[in-house]
């Protein structure tokens, strides 16, 4: 068994069953604050037998004290909060401050996934890959459906997506690695 994969969003209820059942031999994690989410992403879990699926209730900020060193191999970050206001930059989950939190947890090189609708947060995250000498950008996006798909997990679209999309918005994706 690999080591698991968090999806950390309000996004997380659905893009945990969803990766799960793509990638049965890995482990996928939801983690949201949001109780009523999480309970209809185990629902979908249990219904569909999905073992690879767990979901922890906590804020993202304590994350670190529920993983071990090198415990975690991806992190997922789909339609979050953007925060826009710059007084919030920190909460903003790709910023500098998380960065240093998921090194404490996710595997040496381990990657990091950004699949939101907001330009701002886009920009922001690549910003901070750039401003930080520990991460390396692999790939970006701003519009990942105007050609054909690289990654196959790309195309699990969840609710917040699929508004998005009918809004006219375009979805952006970020891959990158923290060491």
């Amino acid at each position: 068994m690999t080591t698991p994969s968090l999806s950390n969003s309000p996004a997380a209820a659905a893009s945990t069953p969803g990766l799960a059942r793509q990638f049965p031999d890995r482990n996928f994690i939801g983690v949201d604050i949001k109780g009523n989410r999480l309970w209809k992403g185990a629902g979908i879990a249990l219904e569909e037998g999905l073992h690879n699926a767990a979901f922890l209730r906590t804020r993202i900020e304590v994350i670190a004290h529920f993983f071990a060193a090198g415990e975690i191999s991806e992190i997922w970050i789909t339609f979050a909060d953007p925060f826009p206001k710059p007084s919030k930059d920190n909460r903003r989950l790709s910023s500098p401050y998380f960065h240093q939190i998921y090194r404490q947890f996710l595997q040496k090189g381990g990657l990091v996934h950004v699949k939101h609708d907001d330009p701002g947060f886009y920009k922001f995250t690549l910003d901070s890959i750039a401003a930080d000498p520990h991460c390396q950008l692999r790939y970006h996006n701003d519009d990942i459906y105007a050609t054909p798909l690289l990654f196959p997990e790309l195309a699990l679209k969840t609710k917040y997506e699929l508004m998005h999309l009918e809004a006219g918005k375009k979805i952006k994706y970020v891959q990158y690695t923290i060491s």
